[in-house]
């Protein structure tokens, strides 16, 4: 892309089409700012990004809480709190450690991701009002207008003063260390070194728990087999060796 060869892009025909949010976010995600490098500009890529804003916009649309739950009601013995689902909740603070961190140290780009699957997340399940203006907050610095916009629509009907300044204005929120652990872990199950399920278990399930479980969910496989040895690798996989595969062994 030269001015020599006549084949620039005229930014004013990209704020015009798709907005100056879309050219700003594009330009910060195409690239770390902290690497040398050339990033040739993609047409698909600017679309992406305006997708990415306009699915932003539109998540308001999912917001749950105890007032309003009419985009996803809670399962069996579950109630939504004022934090929302505990997995959208710990997504939220990982999502502001990864930010705050990738900012600091000029990754645009990755922290831009980082709210983009964010918001890959929330879409599925919902969440709260306070964790939807969240993302706002973060994304602010990024596509300062229509950011502007969601927090005004929020700040008319917020009773706190400071909800009434501009989001440019708030403070940069901060992560809760603690909900950064997950209350599960997922395990792989094994039969003979070959994946044949996934269990979801307490992370603090002793290896007694974990076996139950993983035998919970394969036992069809295992019906009719001789289990000569488990092996547990805690937090990751369990894998069941059947006395066929064994006596192969010796």
């Amino acid at each position: 892309m030269s001015k020599r060869w006549n084949n620039v892009i005229d930014p004013d025909d990209i704020v015009a089409q798709l907005g100056a949010d879309t050219l700003r976010l594009y330009l910060a995600f195409i690239g770390p700012y902290n690497e040398p490098g050339s990033y040739p500009w993609n047409p698909d890529g600017v679309a992406g990004v305006r997708r990415f804003l306009e699915r932003t916009w539109r998540l308001q649309d999912k917001i749950v809480d105890d007032r309003r739950n009419s985009f996803s009601r809670p399962g069996p013995g579950e109630t939504v709190s004022p934090e929302g689902r505990p997995e959208i909740e710990r997504e939220l603070h990982k999502m502001i450690k990864k930010v705050g961190e990738d900012c600091a140290e000029l990754k645009f780009n990755t922290a831009i991701a980082a709210m983009m699957t964010f918001l890959n997340t929330a879409e599925g399940r919902g969440l709260t009002k306070q964790q939807y203006v969240t993302l706002v907050r973060l994304l602010a610095p990024f596509a300062p207008h229509i950011t502007e916009e969601l927090w005004a629509s929020f700040a008319k009907a917020s009773k706190a003063k400071h909800a009434k300044n501009s989001v440019h204005l708030q403070p940069w929120p901060k992560y809760d260390k603690k909900k950064l652990v997950s209350d599960t872990v997922k395990i792989i199950i094994q039969i003979n070194g070959k994946m044949r399920g996934e269990a979801q278990v307490p992370a603090s399930a002793d290896k007694e728990a974990v076996e139950a479980a993983a035998r919970a969910v394969v036992a069809d496989r295992l019906a009719g087999e001789n289990v000569a040895r488990v092996i547990i690798v805690p937090g990751r996989l369990i894998n069941f060796v059947t006395l066929t595969i064994k006596k192969q062994i010796v």
